[in-house]
């Protein structure tokens, strides 16, 4: 199985302020892409925009994917 790592520099807004910056791993595989969830968790934001920002990590890697 091919598996990759990504580091995604991540800034996400919440009603137009920064409520997080910082580095999201993904992990990607044949099967899928997966953010960690320790990343996520370790961000304090309400659960409705890190679920947000998990669907974003995926939409951003996986046109890439292939070139990563």
């Amino acid at each position: 199985m091919n598996e990759k790592n990504a580091f995604v520099e991540t800034t996400a807004f919440f009603n137009n302020t920064i409520v997080y910056e910082g580095i999201i791993r993904v992990r990607f595989n044949d099967n899928g892409i997966f953010p960690f969830p320790e990343d996520l968790s370790q961000a304090d934001i309400p659960v409705s925009v890190k679920r947000k920002m998990a669907a974003e990590m995926k939409r951003y890697i996986k046109p890439q994917k292939k070139y990563l």
